[in-house]
């Protein structure tokens, strides 16, 4: 089992513990999907393993960004880049 979780990057994860967590089981391809999320935020990702109730240590970070509402490789119209 893996527990996903992410926040906001200027968020710590002590706030974000908890309410912004999946949990997946599976074996081989496992897939998640993060929600509630805000268009045109950064956020910090990150996964752990869950064995016998007991949560290991997370691996890595990551930064995500998520994309402006109307702000597509197509259409362009609504994009803010900074």
């Amino acid at each position: 089992m893996y527990e996903l979780e992410w926040k906001e990057v200027q968020a710590p994860w002590e706030a974000a513990a908890g309410s912004s967590s999946v949990t997946a089981t599976g074996s081989g391809k496992t897939k998640t999907v993060a929600t509630n999320l805000t268009p045109g935020t950064s956020y910090n990702i990150r996964i752990s393993v869950v064995a016998g109730g007991t949560k290991g240590p997370s691996g890595p970070e990551m930064i995500i960004d998520t994309e402006q509402v109307g702000c597509t490789p197509r259409q362009k119209k609504g994009c803010i880049i900074l």
